[in-house]
Order: structure tokens, then C-alpha cells, then sequence
């Protein structure tokens, strides 16, 4: 079951500019934040893609799972969702679904100029 949801997190990430990778899903699991975390995982070893972000609903929370290569601090995104991590490896947990997370994060790297 854990499988098929983090295959399915995979199989409808969208590519964004400069190998950003971002995806989400609505499903909901005791589990997501280390489905997030390996689909994360996942999606950086694609060819092309410098860095990752995966949103998914844990029990109560929406978990966001970022990954990099070393081109996109993910830390700093991730501080802006109020989560925290290192340069490659880092994550949040907030309270509005996993859909907005996504589009909060794309909304940052915009600003930023990473996209």
C-alpha cells in the first residue's frame, strides 16, 4: 500500500524550470512523511531533476519532504513553511493541505528566482 502511494506521488510530479520537481497527493496516511521523504528521495535520482519537493497528509498535519543535489538550498525554502533541515536534506510540517503547500514553495522559488 505504501508502495502504490509513493509510485503514484511519483507518477504525477510535475518538472518545473531549472529541475525542479514537485508533487503532491491528497491521500492520507500514518505514514506519509517517510512516503514523502522516499518519493522525495526518488524523484532526485531522475535525470534532470536538481531538487525535489513532496507534499503529503499525515494524521493531522501536511508533512513536505525536500531533497537536492547541491544547486537549490532546500533549507531556506523550507524555513519560509516554517520547517527547517540542511542545504539537501530538509522538511516542514504545516496546517493547509498539500496542494497549497506546493504552490506556496513554487511561490517562494519564484520569488527567489530559483523558477
Amino acid at each position: 500500500d505504501l508502495y502504490k502511494k509513493k509510485f503514484n506521488i511519483i507518477a504525477n510530479a510535475e518538472i518545473l524550470d531549472n529541475g525542479v520537481a514537485v508533487a503532491y497527493t491528497k491521500d492520507q496516511d500514518p505514514g506519509m512523511q517517510v512516503i514523502c521523504a522516499q518519493a522525495a528521495d526518488e524523484l532526485l535520482d531522475m535525470v534532470g531533476v536538481e531538487a525535489a519537493f513532496v507534499a503529503g497528509r499525515s494524521e493531522d498535519k501536511t508533512t513536505v519532504s525536500a531533497r537536492s543535489n547541491g544547486k537549490v538550498n532546500v533549507q531556506v525554502i523550507m524555513e519560509e513553511l516554517g520547517g527547517g533541515g540542511h542545504q539537501n536534506v530538509a522538511a516542514a510540517q504545516v496546517d493547509k493541505g498539500p496542494e497549497e503547500a506546493i504552490a506556496q514553495i513554487v511561490s517562494v522559488m519564484r520569488q527567489e528566482e530559483i523558477i
